[in-house]
């Protein structure tokens, strides 16, 4: 699942022409634009037999960057930093350097010309698409594909995690198909956060993998006090309040309430396992854990669910319509309901890991070879000397053959 490290090209040049061509990068349609902050289009590389690439072109300077420009207290303070938008841009950009791994789409090239508003950077085109995971607030998709995704992400986000590093942002919107839609990808790094304190590299000064992140300056721990993400994913511990502060009306006279920690907690890594679940729950019911009233439904009102309600489950799930049997299972059942209670727990001390997850026995259903699945696909294979990698594959396939 790890890829072998290469070099991604940079290009310091941009050549465009009147035919909406960026270098060899033919554009054919846009297929998203951001706040008019970056543009996300389909293009051809020229030089490839009319590959399809992804390009995404971020400006340098954002509308918050030009306002803020004006103002002498700014002007004074960061006179020696790029504005906030360049510094996103090459956080993203360490970050899909780093980021050789089959579950995360794969970085081609990025064109860093001075003279250009815009940065750009092309990436695989995965022309599965976007997960649809509802129709009409019912879920479109089986438990079974629910369970395929969703190992998939596990596998991306251990890989992210042992190289200290934080989606921040995992939802359906941010996992593309592939073409057979055989398997998934995440994407959009726009937020992403590194931490040389979560590294669990072995010896991580000697791991070129790990000289992206290394080498841009620009992460700062005390970004993670921001309120960044999506809505309806946040994390109780990115949207803390403290217990004092009013509720609003429930969607539910029946949804009890939860504890809730009485300071705010740190925000790390568990934040995604919180996103993942979320996005889980979508999967299988076809609507959020926590929604507001139409009467109550803003951000402060969704914020209070999320830190003080507890989530109830449909008497089925997925499309294929699987009887859920109740919200309330033991503890540590190997039900997906009892995942789910796991990975929602509003403590992010007691939310289950991404490595725990991965061997839950939800996730493994299906997996024959659980121990062999296990350790091909751990990040921690690839760094392991060639001839101790070799010995243990030997041993594994000694005591699987004889029982030893």
């Amino acid at each position: 699942m790890v890829c072998e490290p290469e070099r991604i090209p940079a290009t310091s040049l941009v050549t465009t022409n009147p035919d909406k061509k960026i270098n060899q990068y033919v554009q054919r349609r846009v297929l998203h634009t951001k706040h008019g902050s970056s543009t996300i289009m389909l293009c051809r590389d020229s030089n490839t037999e009319g590959r399809e690439v992804v390009v995404k072109a971020v400006k340098r300077l954002s509308i918050q960057d030009k306002s803020k420009m004006f103002k002498k207290s700014y002007v004074a303070a960061r006179r020696n930093d790029p504005p906030s938008s360049e510094q996103s841009v090459q956080k993203e950009i360490s970050i899909l350097r780093a980021c050789r791994h089959a579950s995360h789409v794969q970085l081609l090239e990025v064109i860093d010309d001075p003279s250009q508003d815009s940065v750009f950077i092309a990436m695989e085109y995965l022309c599965g698409g976007q997960i649809q995971w509802e129709c009409q607030g019912k879920p479109t998709l089986t438990t079974e594909q629910s369970r395929r995704i969703v190992r998939d992400v596990v596998l991306g986000l251990e890989y992210l995690h042992y190289h200290g590093i934080i989606h921040r942002d995992i939802k359906p919107a941010n996992l593309v198909w592939s073409g057979d839609r055989s398997y998934v990808k995440i994407i959009d790094y726009g937020i992403s956060h590194y931490s040389s304190n979560c590294v669990q590299v072995s010896r991580p000064h000697t791991r070129p993998q790990l000289d992206p992140l290394r080498n841009c300056t620009f992460f700062k721990d005390q970004e993670l006090l921001k309120m960044r993400g999506t809505g309806f994913f946040y994390a109780p511990e990115v949207i803390w309040l403290p217990k004092d502060t009013p509720s609003p009306s429930t969607s539910s006279d029946t949804i009890e309430p939860c504890e809730t920690p009485a300071t705010r907690p740190p925000v790390t890594k568990s934040v995604d396992v919180w996103c993942l679940a979320v996005t889980l729950y979508c999967f299988l019911f076809g609507h959020f854990p926590f929604h507001p009233t139409k009467k109550r439904h803003n951000q402060y009102a969704l914020n209070k669910l999320i830190l003080d309600n507890d989530w109830e489950v449909d008497e089925t799930m997925g499309a294929d319509a699987v009887l859920t049997g109740g919200r309330r299972h033991p503890p540590h059942t190997p039900s997906v309901i009892g995942l789910l209670d796991q990975m929602l727990q509003k403590d992010p001390s007691k939310r289950i890991s991404i490595v725990e997850l991965k061997r839950h026995p939800w996730i493994l259903q299906g997996i024959e070879d659980v121990d062999g699945w296990t350790w091909n696909t751990s990040p921690a294979t690839y760094y392991m000397h060639p001839s101790y990698r070799w010995l243990r594959q030997l041993l594994y396939r000694l005591f699987s053959t004889y029982g030893w």
